[in-house]
């Protein structure tokens, strides 16, 4: 509805600054000046339609969060309004209204001075995080492009998660699409092109957590074989002692991916095993070390690092 050639949205919401530009459309900070000046994130896509109409992504995005939006999960940002700003036979023009947050994990990773994150606030943004993911799985949604830049990090240090344009509402029988989340952080099932569900978010938080320690990227990939290359490069080097200690002072050792011991298995598929073997014992060992609460362990028991199938 428009009055005097202006938009609700127009009426509404006064731009302040640009802050992101993404596939679809601009993100700008803004004031509502219906709900006492605060301030918002409008994101405004331009879809081009044509016979099929809108774009999956956009409705997708759409009505993933109205659903989630009436749980108002504290680490989940918030939908607070959505706006046809035109249509025509060729585009259709949207705001998202969202809540606003100041900076993303990205930004307050490049903030922290030497020596880094403590290791303490790593351990409450992954509980946060963990926490968020357990509400979206259990709602039977994907996010499917989890990294740094979509997860909001407030002034208080509280974790949302962010940007659903990929994420959907699944089925355990469906077969995803293959061309999902930013490379450095796709889980192998991915890069080989499997069928996939919740653990691809799992192992895209792995990458996070690994990155709020280094500061960096774990996995720079420069291409699909060449991230599963480093991925396998790394893990493979890695997992054949379990890093530290294990139990009273014995140290747990993964046999080696050789032919003569596993006849039946390819290089590659010896290899992801191993991947998966120590990252259950690795997963075993912070719990042994009390590195999470009892709550975050539960939640993180529901999901699988690696779906690995043969």
């Amino acid at each position: 509805m428009e009055k005097d050639g202006l938009s609700r949205a127009d009426q509404q919401y006064e731009c302040v600054a640009e802050i992101g530009e993404g596939a679809y459309g601009k993100v700008f900070k803004a004031r509502d000046l219906k709900n006492g000046g605060r301030f918002v994130a409008l994101k405004r896509v331009r879809v081009q339609t044509g016979e099929e109409g809108m774009p999956l992504s956009t409705i997708r995005e759409v009505a993933v969060l109205r659903h989630l939006e009436t749980f108002e999960h504290p680490n989940v940002v918030r939908l607070f309004d959505v706006c046809t700003v035109s249509r025509t036979d060729r585009e259709t023009k949207l705001t998202l209204v969202f809540e606003h947050v100041d900076q993303d994990l990205t930004t307050y990773l490049d903030k922290v001075p030497e020596p880094g994150v403590p290791t303490e606030t790593i351990k409450d943004m992954m509980f946060q995080l963990l926490r968020g993911l357990d509400f979206l799985h259990s709602h039977r949604v994907v996010h499917r492009d989890l990294k740094p830049q979509n997860i909001l990090v407030t002034s208080s240090g509280q974790i949302k998660l962010a940007d659903f344009g990929l994420a959907r509402i699944y089925s355990f029988q469906m077969a995803l699409t293959s061309v999902v989340v930013t490379l450095w952080y796709r889980a192998p099932e991915v890069l080989l092109q499997s069928s996939y569900a919740t653990p691809v978010d799992l192992w895209s938080v792995g990458c996070i957590f690994a990155e709020m320690f280094r500061r960096k990227p774990l996995f720079r990939g420069s291409s699909d074989v060449d991230q599963l290359g480093k991925i396998l490069d790394c893990c493979c080097r890695q997992c054949y002692y379990l890093c530290g200690e294990w139990g009273h002072g014995r140290r747990a050792v993964l046999c080696r991916a050789h032919h003569d011991t596993w006849p039946n298995l390819s290089a590659l598929e010896a290899c992801m095993l191993l991947v998966w073997i120590s990252s259950m014992f690795l997963f075993l060992h912070l719990a042994e070390l009390q590195f999470f609460s009892s709550d975050v362990l539960s939640a993180w028991g529901h999901f699988r690092c690696i779906h690995y199938q043969r």
